[in-house]
């Protein structure tokens, strides 16, 4: 299933995130991302299933039409747990596994 810049522009709002941090976590330049999102550019197939992706893992789940209904998005968690999640990826570092005992 292909991205609506519609879906784009909610999904990001609903994750609240920035154009800036969605570019960034998805590896899709600035000016790609803005073009999208109003219409003027058309992401490569590498670079939307990058940006789908990463709104996915800050916790979008993306809603296929279905008969009369229309595409759209929705939290695949909680508004706390999507907070949660968008905060964690604005903190830093390096990303390691966790081998606690």
């Amino acid at each position: 299933m292909t991205m609506t810049s519609q879906q784009c522009v909610a999904a990001r709002m609903l994750a609240e995130v920035d154009q800036a941090l969605l570019s960034e976590k998805a590896g899709v330049p600035d000016d790609i991302l803005a073009g999208f999102e109003d219409g003027r550019t058309i992401p490569t197939t590498r670079e939307m299933t990058a940006l789908r992706l990463s709104l996915e893992a800050l916790g979008i789940e993306f809603i296929p039409e279905k008969g009369a209904s229309g595409v759209g998005v929705r939290l695949k968690f909680s508004k706390a747990q999507s907070a949660a999640i968008s905060t964690w990826e604005t903190e830093g570092g390096d990303a390691a596994e966790d081998n606690l005992p």
